[in-house]
């Protein structure tokens, strides 16, 4: 892929990240930490509009961190492993920040149920159960699973260790 090839295919990555998020512009340049007028430009295609930029590194970061997206997924295939939108009138809140192995690995114990089985997130699954369509559920299952591909893909990882706490 040549270098107009790779902006361009970056940003229709963009455009396909905004309509993705269902967000407004504004909302999402000001997650990103850049001008909404910056990110209009970017969206130009080039040639097409005499304001048109080329989406920088700088930004491809920045979307990356905002958005949770692993590296390289501008990258990836048009269509391939989008975000679920922004919850409607809520900004998405930031990740929490790393926890050490060991607290992780007692949280889940305390997250086990009667069972033994672990909940990982600190949702209520039952309000889960009772809300959820079946298409939200495919949607949030598609798109962890991305997540967890993207880590096993990550260098270094050994597919065959188990998660701490196991």
């Amino acid at each position: 892929m040549d270098k107009t090839d790779k902006f361009e295919h970056r940003r229709l990555r963009m455009l396909e990240l905004i309509k993705a998020l269902a967000g407004s512009r504004a909302a999402i340049a000001k997650r990103m930490g850049i001008a909404d007028s910056y990110l209009t430009r970017i969206l130009y295609k080039q040639g097409e509009n005499k304001q048109a930029r080329r989406i920088s590194d700088e930004s491809i970061a920045k979307a990356q961190h905002a958005f949770d997206l692993p590296a390289g997924w501008f990258d990836l295939p048009l269509g391939h492993r989008l975000p679920l939108p922004l919850a409607p009138g809520n900004p998405p809140v930031a990740a929490p920040p790393p926890i050490s192995l060991a607290a992780h690995a007692e949280r889940r114990a305390a997250q086990a149920n009667d069972d033994g089985q672990w909940w990982p997130f600190n949702l209520d699954p039952d309000r889960m159960r009772r809300l959820l369509t079946p298409n939200d559920i495919i949607r949030i299952e598609a798109y962890i699973r991305g997540i967890l591909d993207s880590r096993e893909a990550e260098p270094g990882h050994d597919k065959s260790s188990q998660a701490p706490g196991k």
